[in-house]
């Protein structure tokens, strides 16, 4: 189907990156493979060659790897076998060239540990979530590599609010199949980063009764400040008709799902692996309401019940995590940090922090942005 928007896209990139690079780089990008990616693989491909493309397990559309087949390597892999995959093909590498890893949740973090001539075969490493950053922040310094993170970057701030609602429209969008709507429900936010407070706002704009929760007390002030009804532990879940999780980091355990409301859907922003705490789904028996509903129903020996959205995987990937020409922002600059790797790499300064571009850069992305799209 012919998208204008894409055309668009292919103009943006061709703009930030009018030329082939001479640099001598190739490319491992790790991706939510969706669609309307190509124009950004394109672009990447214009500074640093794409050896080979990973889609991301739980983000994968057959549509998508049809196209990205003709012009490029895709390599799939499962939650399992990915570090084993991406360890192999780093040291598979050879030649004169260098690689730039493209991340998304930190997926070569332990390579990058467990590869003993890595500093010979890897340029440098792109994160982009906050997920990931944590991973390559927790590793031993100096790194053996430059890392650039564009986390926490101004320019993903559109895109994180974007993500935010698409969780509400993907979680409504669910909920109607079964004759249930957001408007006037009890429902909580864990987590009021960028993504949290994105669907903080959307659930408002729905006239839902949000609550808030945060561990950090800086995020719970923050929510307080921008008028929410905050919570400083989880005894409300027992109460909410919808639970979103936003945090990453295993915002609930056994003792959540075993008081959470009957009926209650549950959602996340990221993975149930990294959002639900290890065990938690124990003691629950799994009834798949039909694959298209994208509702699972977990039920208790007691027979009380929730949904789980998407079977606990980021809710919006149901609908292509649609976030409109915003995702081009964060995009670009990743590209862009490739300048940035290269800099770093010519000082042979050890590494003990993670790099992010400077604001000047950003402002330039965010010119072309607007000179292309506005």
């Amino acid at each position: 189907m012919f998208n204008l928007q894409h055309g668009k896209a292919k103009v943006f990139f061709e703009n930030l990156t009018p030329s082939q690079s001479e640099d001598d780089l190739e490319s491992i990008v790790v991706t939510h493979l969706l669609p309307g990616r190509k124009t950004f693989i394109d672009g990447v491909n214009r500074r640093a060659p794409v050896k080979h493309i990973i889609p991301k397990p739980s983000s994968v559309a057959l549509s998508e790897i049809q196209i990205m087949d003709t012009d490029y390597d895709v390599q799939q892999i499962t939650r399992n076998s990915s570090a084993e995959t991406l360890r192999r093909l780093v040291e598979e590498h050879s030649g004169k060239s260098k690689l730039v890893l493209m991340d998304v949740g930190g997926y070569f973090a332990s390579a990058m540990e467990k590869i003993p001539d890595f500093k010979d075969k890897v340029l440098g490493v792109i994160e982009d979530t906050q997920n990931g950053e944590k991973k390559y922040a927790r590793l031993n310094k100096p790194y053996p590599v430059p890392i650039v993170s564009v986390a926490r970057s101004p320019l993903k701030t559109p895109e994180d609010t974007m993500v935010g609602k698409s969780i509400v429209f993907s979680v409504e969008r669910v909920a109607r199949r079964i004759e249930q709507l957001l408007h006037g429900k009890n429902c909580l936010v864990i987590g009021y980063g960028k993504v949290g407070r994105g669907i903080a706002i959307d659930l408002k704009h729905r006239n839902a009764h949000v609550q808030l929760y945060d561990n950090d007390a800086i995020q719970r002030v923050r929510a307080d400040g921008h008028g929410y009804d905050v919570v400083h532990n989880l005894d409300q879940i027992e109460n909410c008709d919808y639970v979103f999780c936003a945090t990453g980091s295993g915002s609930l355990g056994s003792e959540e799902f075993k008081r959470v409301k009957d009926g209650c859907f549950i959602s996340t922003a990221t993975s149930s692996d990294e959002e639900f705490q290890d065990g938690a789904l124990n003691g629950f028996s799994k009834l798949s309401m039909g694959r298209e509903s994208g509702l699972f129903r977990y039920e208790s020996a007691n027979g009380k019940s929730f949904y789980l959205v998407n079977d606990g995987k980021a809710a919006n990937f149901l609908d292509n995590a649609v976030v409109a020409e915003y995702i081009y922002l964060v995009q670009a600059e990743i590209i862009r940090a490739v300048d940035l790797l290269v800099e770093e790499s010519s000082r042979n300064k050890e590494q003990k922090y993670i790099q992010m571009l400077n604001n000047d850069e950003r402002r330039k992305i965010a010119d072309l942005w607007e000179s292309v799209f506005r």
